[in-house]
């Protein structure tokens, strides 16, 4: 329910800027990209509180509903992860070497993400309250228990997670540090989003991985904190980098290279190509 208060509150406070630079935005990939994790993260929720809210749930639906987050909350996850990897690419003006190095850092972390899901669904089962160790204030509705199997390997999983997070920020930061002497309002959206969501995953990520690593129940708190920052960290990205780039030069971007000289006119943009939509 926190990661759900976190999604909506978010949303609350974003929804003007959604308006004014998607809603009224030509249809772009990026439109696309951002309305799809925007809203697909609703899904999540919705089973979620389902699962967890509903006072009498059949084993069946409550069966399909741990199913369903198993197959939606995955990819939500690696849209997100995308997003930011583009994000990065567009900072290291689009080389083929970083590119190449986030193909593959994602890839893997894709291949890995999905090789969990499906062994935690194997390890898991799904029960109605009072949970094993729970306490008088769990939830109504029904909820899976993970076993010391599954549990384990969402160790792995986490492990794997922070592994990709520093891959992605120690990226941003080389980048970053010849710029720090030449500001720009593009330079300083990308790196202050970068710093601070990446920071904010990463140490998510390390805090699940100790959790899962000590069979705690209270890993899922971290967990599904860090799911909804997935969702809306990478929306954020897409809407402060539109703003700033349509201040710049009236053109409707996702993400832009960085320019070399530090400095962002609008004859410079007109002449690079976007990496998640065209303008």
């Amino acid at each position: 329910m926190a990661a759900g208060t976190l999604l909506v509150y978010d949303y609350i406070l974003t929804f003007p800027k959604e308006v004014d630079l998607v809603w009224r935005a030509k249809w772009t990939i990026g439109k696309s990209l951002f309305l799809l994790l925007r809203y697909g993260a609703w899904v999540d929720v919705v089973i979620f509180t389902y699962g967890h809210v509903v006072q009498e749930t059949s084993p069946v639906s409550c069966h399909w509903a741990m199913y369903g987050a198993l197959c939606s909350a995955p990819l939500m996850y690696l849209l997100g992860c995308l997003v930011l990897a583009l994000r990065t690419w567009a900072i290291w003006n689009r080389t083929s070497v970083c590119g190449a190095l986030l193909a593959i850092a994602w890839i893997a972390n894709a291949g890995l993400t999905l090789y969990i899901t499906a062994e935690v669904g194997r390890l898991s089962v799904t029960t109605s309250p009072p949970y094993p160790g729970g306490t008088s204030f769990d939830p109504p509705g029904c909820g899976p228990i993970v076993t010391s199997e599954g549990m384990a390997k969402l160790f792995v999983w986490q492990t794997g997670l922070a592994i990709y997070e520093l891959v992605i920020f120690i990226l941003t930061i080389a980048r970053g540090i010849r710029y720090l002497t030449k500001p720009a309002p593009l330079l300083m959206v990308l790196y202050r989003d970068a710093f601070w969501g990446n920071t904010c995953i990463f140490v998510l990520a390390v805090v699940g991985g100790l959790l899962a690593r000590a069979d705690a129940p209270s890993y899922f708190w971290p967990y599904l904190i860090g799911f909804s920052c997935y969702f809306m960290i990478p929306c954020k990205i897409i809407l402060n980098l539109r703003e700033v780039t349509s201040d710049i030069d009236g053109w409707d971007l996702t993400t832009v290279p960085v320019p070399t000289t530090g400095r962002t006119t609008s004859s410079e943009s007109s002449n690079w190509d976007v990496s998640l939509s065209q303008a």
